[in-house]
């Protein structure tokens, strides 16, 4: 990947992360929904559901990942 492309995939992780946290702010996002249970076959994870145990919890995280 050439430099440009990186950058370019950079802006786009933080526009994402914005995204991401508006959403959850304006609880457009049913915690339900998006904290159900997840299977990754490679490499073998399992995500059970309410991982997340408030909706002030995914704002948190969702807040967590724009920082980075």
């Amino acid at each position: 990947m050439d430099p440009v492309d990186r950058i370019d995939q950079v802006f786009l992780q933080l526009v994402f992360a914005i995204k991401l946290l508006n959403y959850f702010e304006l609880k457009k996002v049913s915690k339900k929904e998006f904290d159900a249970s997840t299977y990754i076959l490679k490499p073998n994870l399992h995500f059970p559901e309410d991982t997340f145990h408030t909706y002030d919890d995914l704002i948190h995280d969702a807040t967590n990942t724009y920082l980075l």
